[in-house]
């Protein structure tokens, strides 16, 4: 355990110098002026000047939790955030493996643990929560340790869970709503958990506006909508043309309908269904953004290290993840990285270890060489390679859904 895990800390500290060297974040100033208002029983979605590009669009809950970092300097507060975002990946990772593969169960100390994280961290989704000084990783660590509450039989823990979920849509509705959906309805006190978190944010945003509750919140969803979509935004309908968009949609939800009965069957277990459905909830979202989609490499690395049927289209999945930045050496430089990661814990074979080497390698490497051809085309092409890694990623999902039905062995007396 010792050698990975310090990997994994060597990796932490190399990120955060990088990301630190490079200045402020892009959306933490925001968040930032939202957690002073709130020392200050100020309106946080009045904090910034700017309504449409600059505007605090998370709820109230968040606001109250993010306040204590109002008392520090920003560039303090953005270090200890993204600190603590960086130290709860292998929570994560421990959580999730428990929901994708409960056979194989990875323990929170173990090797392949912290072997996952360090890839994980090289992804883009926890890139570029670095990047914006998002929060997003700390909320979803939230949620998936909710879900594992969910399972249990005290009542504590599931009014917890749905206290929690609860919380989470609080930061991030559009990414967390289908966790909502999907777990406060299934049991009475995982509901009314959820319910203490809305009244919770009710009497904050009172509190704090001295208006109807979630007004002022309201309001300024409103005013960025009107002020149109993000460049930043990560969705289908971004890159794609809206009618190859319904055609995708279709062809999801034919691949469902094909396989109706597996799908459907009870002896799979509920909890990678819904797995499945929030993935396909979050590719067809047009609110996601490049931070939003933590879940997907955590679940492909996850099948990679733990299944070999997944190890070419697990390595060209893993190598689309990678795909951020426009420069051609540190590109290369994380690419042989998670080269190096996932050929010491998946397959020994020579053969094996160069195609999934180029595989890895590839997707960087192409990006990093068209952005510096023609700049204009570089954001378009980093959204085609995130499309990519989340179709490669959901055809796994479902995958692995299907090949792990239970079979029934012929025995044959002696």
């Amino acid at each position: 355990m010792v050698w990975p895990m310090l990997f994994f800390i060597l990796l932490v500290l190399l990120e955060i110098t990088y990301y630190t060297i490079r200045g402020s974040a892009g959306d933490f100033p925001v968040f930032h002026g939202a957690s002073k208002a709130v020392l200050s029983l100020d309106n946080p979605w009045e904090s910034i000047v700017d309504p449409v590009f600059s505007a605090y669009l998370n709820g109230p809950i968040t606001a109250l939790i993010i306040s204590p970092l109002g008392l520090l300097p920003q560039h303090v507060a953005l270090l200890i955030t993204r600190l603590i975002s960086l130290a709860l990946i292998p929570v994560l990772v421990w959580h999730l493996s428990k929901l994708v593969q409960p056979k194989h169960e990875i323990t929170l100390l173990n090797k392949k643990n912290w072997l996952i994280s360090a890839l994980v961290i090289l992804t883009f989704p926890v890139r570029a929560n670095l990047e914006y000084g998002q929060f997003f990783i700390i909320f979803m660590t939230a949620a998936t340790i909710a879900i594992t509450l969910a399972q249990s039989q005290l009542p504590k823990n599931l009014f917890a869970a749905g206290f929690i979920l609860g919380v989470c849509c609080d930061y991030k509705p559009q990414a967390f709503l289908i966790f909502v959906i999907l777990f406060c309805f299934k049991n009475k006190l995982i509901f009314f958990g959820s319910c203490l978190s809305v009244l919770i944010g009710t009497f904050t945003s009172v509190i704090l506006t001295r208006k109807i509750p979630y007004l002022e919140w309201a309001e300024s969803i409103i005013i960025r909508v009107d002020g149109g979509m993000t460049s930043e935004q990560m969705n289908i309908y971004v890159v794609v043309p809206k009618v190859l968009s319904v055609f995708i949609i279709i062809a999801i939800v034919f691949t469902l309908l094909l396989n109706r009965h597996k799908f459907f069957c009870t002896k799979i277990d509920k909890q990678r269904k819904y797995l499945l459905v929030i993935f396909i909830f979050t590719l067809l979202s047009p609110w996601m953004h490049s931070t939003d989609l933590v879940l997907f490499p955590i679940f492909a690395i996850s099948l990679v290290v733990q299944r070999t049927m997944f190890s070419y289209i697990g390595a060209f999945s893993l190598g689309t993840m990678l795909v951020w930045s426009n420069n051609i050496v540190i590109s290369l430089l994380i690419a042989v990285a998670a080269s190096i990661l996932i050929l010491l814990i998946v397959d020994k074979k020579l053969k094996k270890r160069v195609v999934q080497f180029l595989l890895i390698s590839l997707p960087s490497l192409i990006f990093s060489i068209t952005a510096n051809v023609d700049l204009s085309l570089e954001d378009l092409h980093r959204k085609y390679w995130g499309l990519i890694s989340l179709l490669t990623i959901i055809i796994m999902a479902l995958l692995t859904l299907l090949q792990d039905e239970p079979r029934v062995e012929n025995v044959k007396s002696s």
